[in-house]
């Protein structure tokens, strides 16, 4: 079939053409992963968006625009996890030290 190109090709030609392209990919790779999971994680504790929309006390379309957001606020990201019954912790990884920080609300 002439005139066809792989993938490969197609990516390696626009990686030429645009000096950026690979850090794109990269950060598009990055908010897949993100978003897949905090899907994931949803549906791993069995909750339903609407499910978890009713506890956090919001719609189900802002849920989903959480799952989708490639930049969510610490604070929503904590309610979101303390809304499938956990909590939010996030580690500081230094070579000598892994420091657990959990984000609190203030009184």
């Amino acid at each position: 079939m002439a005139g066809r190109k792989s993938w490969k090709d197609v990516r390696a030609q626009a990686a030429r053409e645009d000096p950026h392209f690979e850090d794109g990919v990269a950060a598009e790779r990055r908010r897949r992963a993100f978003v897949h999971g905090l899907h994931g994680l949803r549906n791993a504790r069995g909750s339903l968006q609407g499910d978890l929309a009713e506890v956090l006390g919001m719609t189900q379309a802002n849920v989903s625009r959480i799952e989708r957001e490639d930049n969510v606020q610490l604070g929503t990201l904590a309610r979101y996890v303390e809304g499938l019954g956990g909590r939010l912790e996030i580690h500081a990884i230094f070579d000598d030290v892994d420091l657990v920080i959990t984000p609190g609300r203030p009184d």
